[in-house]
C-alpha cells in the first residue's frame, strides 16, 4: 500500500500522506501557502487510535484524488489569506 500521493496545483505541489503520530492515524496535506513570508503548510486530519480510526484514515487516503486535494488546499489557502494577510 502506498503512503503518499503527489498532485500538481497551478504550478505548486500538494503532498498527501497517510501517517501517524503517537500511534494515532493522520492524513497530512503539505503545500505552499502562496503568501509572502510563509513556507510550507501542513494541514493534519487526525483519526482515533483504534481499528476503526485506522480504517477510516486508510479509506480517506485511498479515496483521495486530485480534485478533493485541490479543494481542501484551496479552502486552507483562502483561510490563510483571510486571517494572516
Amino acid at each position: 500500500m502506498s503512503f503518499a500521493k503527489l498532485y500538481e496545483n497551478d504550478g505548486d505541489q500538494i503532498l498527501v500522506m497517510l501517517d501517524s503520530d503517537e500511534g494515532k492515524p493522520e492524513l497530512k496535506f503539505y503545500f505552499e501557502s502562496g503568501e509572502e513570508g510563509f513556507g510550507i503548510v501542513c494541514l493534519i486530519s487526525n483519526f482515533k487510535d483504534s481499528d476503526e480510526g485506522w480504517e477510516k484514515a486508510a479509506n480517506a487516503f485511498t479515496n483521495m484524488n486530485e480534485e478533493v486535494a485541490k479543494k481542501i488546499v484551496g479552502k486552507a489557502k483562502a483561510d490563510i489569506q483571510e486571517v494572516f494577510v
